[in-house]
């Protein structure tokens, strides 16, 4: 009956929502996805080997020359030998940092492993260089960077568990690509007057090559910690943090509004309560849930509604309907808010909205790449 009359109560008042400027006030949720592997390995393995095949760079030209001042050998083969060993440990930190994705029972050894992890890559590559460049534009093309790798997980019988093949691509504000502008890349005067003088494309593509070498380390760096994600997401039970936030109104004539936001963010919390007598099932937050988006829905038909308690409406109703796994309609609702454009470009110091904006962004994309793989984690 109570949660009948706050209905009531919520839907009459949706006429007093004005075209003022509005402050809002966020109710912080916070949660765990438990993540089942996509192929759970068999209980008896417990070995397991990890070898990364690689002619990339991982310290670059500055960090030989670091390793050789540091030693200060005179022996040219003995300074080889310490850069070889410095190129080594710093795979072997990012294999144990990013790459590693097992725990106990799990042990890693080299001899007679259950599983055998392999990641091998291919060398840099520059395709489709451009020789007619306006230097004066910054979006200028000068080619294609074409660098792959490949990640390859076998069992004890040499059958293939994982073939995953991978693709470095720059991290671009338009997106990932392989297109190499002038921007990417900081040139010195030197260097770029040598590009410019450069006529034949096989020149400019070494040129090219050679400066990209710099970023080798860069490279690989991202082809270990990208392999390390798809390990654990294969193979292993994981668990996620997560969170979002209801939006209430800091206005008395919005108190129903922000009485249901209070109840949805209590039921929500309720899910993940370490007070057993206080914690609730999804069964049971669900009348709760579905009672708001009713009245948010209803509200959000209003044809003179203020565009900012449009945004709050729709975020509102994006968690809600995350928690109803209704993941369609999450995913339409926070789209329509105005500052979900652009969103990956904002920083978090563009203000909390965009905060919780883009935790409850992730929560959605999470729960819809993992489907029921991902499941509330309930102490």
């Amino acid at each position: 009956m109570r949660n009948l009359a706050l209905l009531l109560f919520i839907i009459s008042s949706v006429s007093s929502f004005a075209q003022e400027k509005i402050k809002t006030k966020k109710n912080p949720i916070g949660w765990q996805y438990t993540v089942a592997p996509l192929q759970p390995l068999p209980e008896e393995y417990t070995r397991y080997s990890i070898h990364v095949d690689t002619d990339l760079d991982p310290i670059g030209f500055w960090g030989e020359v670091g390793v050789r001042m540091s030693l200060d050998l005179e022996d040219d083969y003995e300074e080889t030998k310490a850069v070889r060993a410095a190129h080594q440990d710093t795979i072997n930190s990012w294999i144990k940092k990013y790459m590693d994705p097992f725990g106990y029972p799990m042990t890693r050894t080299n001899i007679d492993p259950d599983i055998k992890i392999n990641l091998k890559t291919e060398p840099v590559q520059m395709e489709n260089v451009q020789v007619d460049i306006d230097y004066s534009d910054q979006e200028s093309v000068l080619g294609e960077v074409n660098v792959t790798a490949n990640l390859t997980v076998l069992d004890l019988n040499d059958e293939v568990l994982l073939n995953k093949p991978l693709t470095f691509l720059i991290d671009d504000t338009d997106g990932p690509t392989n297109l190499l502008k002038l921007r990417h890349l900081f040139m010195n005067p030197s260097f770029k007057l040598k590009f410019k003088m450069t006529n034949k494309p096989e020149k400019k593509k070494k040129l090219l090559e050679k400066r990209i070498k710099k970023f080798e380390a860069d490279i690989l760096h991202y082809f270990i910690s990208e392999s390390g994600k798809i390990l654990a997401d294969h193979f292993t039970h994981q668990r996620v943090d997560m969170y979002a936030a209801t939006i209430g109104i800091k206005d008395k004539s919005y108190e129903t509004f922000n009485q249901m936001a209070d109840e949805v963010t209590s039921n929500i919390n309720a899910l993940t309560s370490f007070n057993k007598k206080k914690r609730k099932t999804p069964e049971e937050i669900q009348p709760t849930l579905e009672m708001a988006q009713k009245s948010w829905d209803e509200e959000l038909d209003n044809p003179s509604l203020n565009p900012e308690i449009k945004d709050v409406l729709n975020y509102n109703l994006a968690l809600t309907n995350l928690f109803l796994n209704k993941l369609d309609s999450a995913n339409e609702h926070i789209k329509n808010i105005e500052e979900y454009k652009d969103l990956d470009k904002k920083t978090l110091i563009t203000g909390n909205f965009v905060y919780y904006l883009k935790g409850l962004d992730n929560a959605i994309k999470s729960k819809i790449y993992l489907g029921d793989r991902a499941q509330v984690y309930q102490p």
